[in-house]
């Protein structure tokens, strides 16, 4: 079974990771753990300065997903970590669409109102376009 658990850097990831380990049987469970890096908007910045957060950005999220997939490993899942660079709806998909998992986990920041219609909702629209099964996970915490 193939289970593709894209994140960021969010509790709500941490919940989606921790739901996949309680839910699903780590036995022939090939795991990817993406995190996807979005381009910097800045017109007042030097190239010097966004190609700077550019390889911030991608180290960072390069340590997110080790360190995720090490946490995988220790519950018995076969993962590696992936760093892709877009927008962050458009990669998962087309991640799911080459790599054909059973299975997308991602994390909800559960915005509703203005707030959803102003910052998107990345779980929603993966859940239309992927071409299998989506499980969102929801924190207990409060928005």
């Amino acid at each position: 079974m193939k289970i593709l658990l894209a994140v960021d850097e969010s509790s709500y990831s941490q919940a989606a990771k921790n739901a996949l380990i309680s839910e699903m049987r780590p036995s022939n469970a090939e795991v990817r753990v993406l995190n996807v890096v979005e381009p910097s908007i800045g017109e007042y910045q030097s190239a010097d300065v966004l190609e700077g957060a550019r390889k911030a950005k991608l180290e960072y999220a390069s340590q997110l997903t080790s360190r995720l997939a090490r946490e995988l490993k220790n519950a018995g899942f076969a993962s590696e970590p992936v760093v892709e660079e877009g927008n962050a709806t458009s990669s998962i998909v087309e991640f799911a669409e080459k790599w054909h998992p059973d299975y997308v986990f991602l994390g909800s920041h559960g915005r509703t109102g203005w707030k959803r219609f102003a910052l998107g909702s990345v779980s929603e629209a993966v859940a239309h376009k992927v071409p299998c099964s989506v499980v969102i996970v929801r924190s207990c915490h409060e928005q």
